[in-house]
């Protein structure tokens, strides 16, 4: 992107704002170059959103601070793979990057029963559904990891990386 697009004094002054693109499948990755295109823009935090999550994706990491990624939900929502969430957790872990898994969509999950209600602070209806294809868990945890920057207006409270429940 041309250097004119962005406000005088972007790289020193903007540090409280953070950018991020959407990847939510492989094509956008290697084929429109959103991440590459992002990654030369200075910026305190460079962030990535594969939601929905629509297929395999690898991920080249560098110089970027969180992803976040979650399968489609509605009506016609196409169902995604709890593999492709392992995967980019994994790619997260392995980066050193911040990772944030939203919900798991039309994900099927083995049969197995949702426990997001075991969450401190659920709502019914708003934390989970209380079903599994909208469940917020992978594996059994829940994954909210958030970049920590001494640029935030406002302290961000580092919430515990994983959360595993009984």
């Amino acid at each position: 992107m041309p250097a004119d697009w962005w406000p005088d004094g972007w790289a020193n002054q903007w540090k409280h704002v953070w950018l991020g693109v959407t990847c939510e499948m492989q094509y956008t990755i290697d084929k429109l170059h959103r991440m590459d295109q992002l990654r030369n823009i200075p910026c305190q935090i460079r962030w990535v959103s594969c939601e929905p999550t629509l297929d395999e994706i690898t991920l080249d990491l560098h110089g970027f601070h969180l992803v976040v990624d979650g399968g489609e939900t509605g009506p016609h929502a196409r169902p995604a793979q709890l593999d492709w969430f392992r995967n980019i957790r994994d790619q997260c872990a392995q980066a050193k990057v911040s990772y944030v898994h939203l919900q798991n969509g039309r994900a099927l999950n083995n049969g197995k029963k949702c426990n997001c209600h075991k969450l401190p602070g659920y709502k019914p209806g708003v934390a989970c559904p209380g079903r599994v294809p909208g469940c917020r868990l992978l594996d059994g945890q829940l994954y909210e990891q958030w970049p920590v920057t001494p640029h935030a207006p406002t302290p961000i409270t580092p919430t515990p990386a994983v959360r595993k429940l009984p």
